[in-house]
């Protein structure tokens, strides 16, 4: 399966968001004086692989960056800020792909909903339509 990067991979290999948003996670835990191993301990993962997701080694996943925005008291859209239109278009190349905005939209709500059941019906039913 193709992801809107044209990758094969499925979406895992990290892309020009996925380093800005690596970026914004150390900039921000260091203005916290947070170190990466008690920020790895609010969520449950080493601090190696904080480490390789503010080298933008690795993809954030939607949860992942609510955990930490929540640990360091931020809305979700701050590990966005500083993205430009020019960084935006090279993540979305076509009107059939879902914009910035319009993704960042769907996390908040996501990350919203109290309703575990619920969270994952919609997770599947995004799957199901994505695999169409």
């Amino acid at each position: 399966m193709e992801n809107c990067n044209g990758n094969q991979s499925g979406g895992r290999r990290p892309n020009d968001i996925d380093r800005h948003v690596g970026r914004q996670i150390r900039a921000l835990r260091k203005e916290k004086r947070v170190t990466q191993q008690e920020l790895g301990a609010t969520a449950g993962i080493s601090f190696k692989q904080i480490r390789k997701y503010e080298n933008g080694e690795n993809r954030v996943s939607a949860g992942m960056l609510y955990s930490f925005g929540k640990y360091l008291n931020v809305k979700v859209e701050r590990f966005f800020e500083g993205l430009s239109e020019v960084d935006e278009r090279a993540y979305v190349d076509n009107a059939e792909q879902p914009r910035l905005d319009e993704l960042t939209r769907l996390v908040d709500n996501y990350v919203r909903m109290h309703d575990g059941a619920a969270r994952r019906e919609l997770l599947e039913l995004v799957r199901t339509i994505a695999s169409d």
